[in-house]
């Protein structure tokens, strides 16, 4: 299935390959002499430029969530360690690789965030972005 599907110039709309970035919903895309639009089931609507906006911005959205989830892992265990080191020795090796794995892989996805651009697009004519 492709994301965009082939729409014919003011064709009625088809089903995208598309989720809504605001709901769990697919988008139908829609053609107009010289502008894409989208549109869910809810009524979000997005010119082509809106749409790839969103879902860059889910996306890093998306990338924060394993981030924190993965330091307060590494920060639970190191305060396990520290606090109850009488209790714990036999385990200490295995929740000290956990936690350098879990800083790692924070670090990692961070990594990737940061890396990221948001996508280049021209100016936009009405709020609409040109079918080129």
């Amino acid at each position: 299935m492709r994301a965009v599907p082939t729409l014919d110039a003011h064709g009625a709309e088809k089903t995208s390959g598309i989720s809504c970035p605001d709901c769990p919903g697919v988008l139908a895309a829609s053609r107009s002499e010289r502008y894409l639009g989208f549109r869910c089931r809810i009524g979000h609507a997005y010119s082509l430029k809106d749409l790839i906006v969103a879902k860059e911005v889910r996306l890093e959205e998306a990338l924060w969530a394993p981030i924190t989830a993965l330091e307060e892992l590494a920060t639970i265990l190191e305060d396990l360690l520290s606090q109850d080191r009488a209790r714990i020795p036999s385990k200490r090796s295995i929740l000290e690789r956990r936690v350098a794995a879990a800083r790692r892989h924070a670090s990692a996805i961070r990594a990737i965030i940061e890396e990221s651009e948001p996508t280049a697009l021209g100016d936009e004519s009405e709020g609409k972005q040109e079918i080129v």
